[in-house]
């Protein structure tokens, strides 16, 4: 029993090492072992590692390997920053991580983790990768940060064109001061239509439900009547309304069907229980 116990113990030692994600070891609470200096020293053991991140389907597993990775990443970053394949190696690992974290609504960890490494060390890459547009958007939007945002958009100033460093500036100052009627900020919004990455994050974090709240507020206080195919079009510049907002819409509004079949909102009646 004795032996066979000792087998297996030494048998879990040798599979573990030899899988980095069964190593739960991070250079950040661990001593250096040799699984870890295997990542620090050899770029094939590094695209291994996350060879195996991509094709597991424990998302407990597939973060921790994450986590794992990036912190090698921080740590051979100078040493390894020209080379073409440890850059491939980054790009694939933070965007993974930034998909994980969306999917997972860990918002904190993207602005913490994701955004300010890559901003701070490969800002062009960042550009690239869509995240420096998405970053100023997410510190006034989903962070309420105006003044870091501002920040961050003077500091990416070069890697922006002239169009998207002023409709950056609108929308942030829009959703942040209300410096111009929530509409516009739907009108600079469709500069972004065709934008995935940044139209995913606005919706998965209701931002954009929240500023179609914003513009039927202002009709409200602006109009005793509005045809609800003008609201959509005119103030929504044809962004798809929220299921939430359209339903709140229509128990706090009185909603007439017209004769051809287009509806009128009233403000100022309510509707019938």
């Amino acid at each position: 029993m004795e032996n066979r116990t000792k087998k297996f113990s030494q048998e879990s030692i040798h599979r573990i090492k030899g899988n980095y994600l069964l190593d739960t070891s991070l250079l950040s609470r661990s001593q250096v072992n040799s699984g870890l200096n295997g990542l620090i020293a050899n770029q094939r053991e590094r695209e291994r590692l996350f060879y195996d991140i991509v094709h597991t389907d424990n998302i407990e597993v597939k973060e921790h390997g994450l986590r794992k990775l990036r912190e090698i990443i921080i740590s051979v970053f100078e040493s390894q920053k020209n080379n073409s394949a440890f850059i491939d190696l980054v790009k694939s690992c933070y965007q993974l991580t930034y998909e994980i974290f969306l999917e997972e609504q860990k918002y904190v960890q993207i602005g913490g983790i994701v955004f300010p490494f890559l901003i701070n060390n490969m800002p062009e890459l960042a550009y690239t990768m869509g995240f420096v547009e998405l970053y100023i958007l997410y510190l006034s939007h989903w962070e309420l940060n105006l003044f870091k945002s501002i920040d961050i958009l003077k500091q990416c100033k070069t890697l922006l064109s002239k169009q998207q460093y002023q409709y950056l500036l609108r929308m942030v100052l829009i959703f942040s001061q209300d410096i111009e009627p929530p509409n516009m900020w739907f009108q600079l919004l469709k500069f972004y239509n065709s934008n995935k990455l940044i139209m995913d994050f606005l919706n998965k974090t209701k931002i954009v439900q929240k500023v179609q709240f914003r513009c039927l507020d202002m009709c409200q206080r602006s109009y005793n009547q509005l045809s609800f195919d003008v609201f959509k079009q005119t103030w929504l510049q044809h962004v798809p309304l929220d299921a939430t907002v359209e339903t709140k819409a229509r128990k706090r509004y009185l909603f007439e069907k017209l004769s051809n079949d287009s509806e009128m909102i009233y403000f100022k009646k309510r509707p019938v229980s």
